[in-house]
């Protein structure tokens, strides 16, 4: 089992649709080889970006299937499995690692009733809510074989925690910590014993989680400017501090471009114009926006995304 390779850029892919609002799997395809061909080292497909709730799980598996024989481990894919109850994501666990993805990626659930009746059968009533998410993940951890990472999109787990988690699950060896506060960032990578790689949840506090010990970053902008952000982190540790802090700038102004516009839509309307054969189709719901807000965001971060071509020249 690798252990140590959850760091660099992190792409939280989008999920393909088709018109019909079904899964769209050449797209996907496409989409896979494509990154392949970026800055990115591990494709992420069905987290938040993905829209993994509005999936069913054949669908869940025939996205992992697809991704995993795309990348012909040109990069490492960690699909997302967090289910809507415990047998839901042990299924995708197993289907992740049947078909030869290199680690899974499992979110914390917002709800964890419907878990704490599973793990019931389990473990007995479970005590509190951290006792549930604890005995959820260690059940996870006893079918594994390959390493996991926790997907904290709301910055839940404290420093204690933390500890826990690492002290008692071999297999946890990356955490998606999405929080602006520094001190809660920092606490949880002192919290890891440097055993457990910690990724920025947030491109736009990327170089300061890198200067609290980050060792990569989980970002929508990954799916069409991957470059910009392995460059942050070049600049970072080369010591060239003004530079990495114009391109953590860079990131942020391309995220004000996007504001009013709903993600994941705005990435699907980029990558269309970059070319993938990407439909405007998402299944949560989009607000809407004026043709001219759409443009302003495109004459933004397009030059951004073509800039890749001239960086590797």
């Amino acid at each position: 089992m690798e252990e140590n390779f959850f760091k660099g850029v992190v792409t939280p892919m989008v999920t393909p649709f088709q018109a019909d609002g079904s899964l769209d799997l050449p797209a996907l395809e496409t989409f896979s080889n494509w990154l392949c061909t970026r800055e990115t080292d591990i494709l992420f497909p069905m987290g938040g970006t993905g829209e993994y709730q509005t999936l069913e799980v054949e669908e869940r598996k025939d996205i992992i299937r697809t991704v995993v024989a795309a990348v012909e481990k040109r990069k490492k894919v960690v699909p997302g499995v967090g289910g809507k109850n415990l047998r839901e994501t042990l299924v995708l666990v197993e289907e992740a690692q049947k078909v030869g993805a290199d680690g899974v990626s499992v979110v914390i659930p917002t709800d964890l009733s419907e878990f704490s009746r599973d793990l019931g059968t389990y473990y007995g009533k479970a005590k509190n809510d951290f006792e549930t998410l604890f005995q959820y993940f260690r059940k996870i951890d006893r079918e594994l074989d390959v390493p996991f990472m926790i997907y904290d999109s709301h910055g839940q787990l404290t420093e204690p925690q933390m500890r826990e988690f690492v002290a008692e699950l071999p297999h946890f060896k990356g955490i998606k910590y999405r929080t602006a506060n520094e001190q809660d960032f920092g606490e949880i990578v002192w919290a890891s014993g440097g055993t457990v790689n910690i990724l920025s949840g947030i491109e736009y506090t990327y170089l300061g989680n890198l200067a609290m010990g980050a060792t990569g970053v989980v970002g929508g902008g990954a799916n069409y400017f991957p470059h910009l952000m392995a460059r942050l982190k070049r600049e970072f540790e080369a010591g060239q501090i003004e530079n990495a802090r114009n391109t953590q700038f860079l990131l942020i102004a391309a995220g004000k471009s996007m504001k009013g516009l709903s993600w994941p839509m705005s990435a699907k309307i980029i990558l269309r114009k970059l070319g993938l054969p990407i439909q405007l189709v998402t299944r949560v719901k989009n607000k809407p926006h004026t043709e001219a807000r759409e443009q302003q965001m495109l004459d933004f971060i397009l030059p951004l995304c073509q800039s890749q071509t001239e960086e590797n020249r």
